[in-house]
């Protein structure tokens, strides 16, 4: 809820406390931290959700088209990029030990490989979607998209990106990430659908004789 004095106009920052100051000691020497108290409106998370909708039905058309192998590179390509941009402005923000931040990037890194996978079996023509589009999927969906999903609704952003930037990568995220993880389940259910069909009479492994 925004300051009562900032009620009249909340869609607009407020400063609440002008030049406040905490007195400090550097080695042996005075010293002070000073800044400004300011009030941030939370932005909207619906035009962003709204717009991961939107990429994603586009997106999830063109994995069910006749071209859904580069449709699958095009689609996994814009999640990498994005989930490794959003991760490169979080980890640039974090004080943590260099391994903590190095391994920030392990997700990422699954979801290029997953990419890589997925241009290899696009080369070699394979015939349904595999577990490499899943991965990127889930990956894309759940680490860059449903854990950093509050991005979209926070006032501040921690990352040395701009909150904007910061939130279209998440929205990016989610709908890429859906779109493949949905097409790969899709592929699943029918494949699992799908009746075996009975071993010939004249098979010996069916234990039928030949007539």
């Amino acid at each position: 809820l925004p300051p009562p004095e900032a009620s009249n106009n909340p869609a607009e920052p407020y400063v609440v406390h002008q030049r406040w100051e905490v007195p400090i000691l550097v080695d042996g020497a005075p010293g002070f931290v000073a800044g400004d108290h300011v009030w941030f409106p939370r932005p909207s998370s619906t035009p962003f959700l709204l717009a991961a909708l939107s990429i994603g039905v586009v997106a999830l058309a063109a994995l069910f088209s006749r071209w859904w192998r580069t449709a699958a590179i095009a689609v996994a390509g814009a999640g990498v990029a994005a989930i490794l941009l959003d991760t490169s402005g979080y980890v640039g923000r974090s004080a943590a030990s260099t391994s903590n931040r190095a391994w920030e990037f392990a997700y990422p890194i699954l979801a290029l490989w997953a990419l890589g996978w997925l241009i290899v079996q696009a080369r070699r023509r394979s015939p349904n979607p595999t577990l490499a589009m899943v991965t990127a999927g889930l990956v894309m969906l759940l680490i860059g998209g449903v854990l950093r999903i509050s991005v979209l609704s926070r006032s501040q952003v921690f990352s040395t990106l701009s909150p904007s930037v910061s939130r279209w990568c998440v929205s990016i995220c989610l709908a890429v990430g859906g779109a493949l993880t949905i097409r790969f389940l899709v592929f699943l259910a029918t494949l699992l659908a799908t009746p075996i069909p009975p071993r010939a009479a004249h098979d010996p492994l069916a234990g039928g004789t030949p007539t």
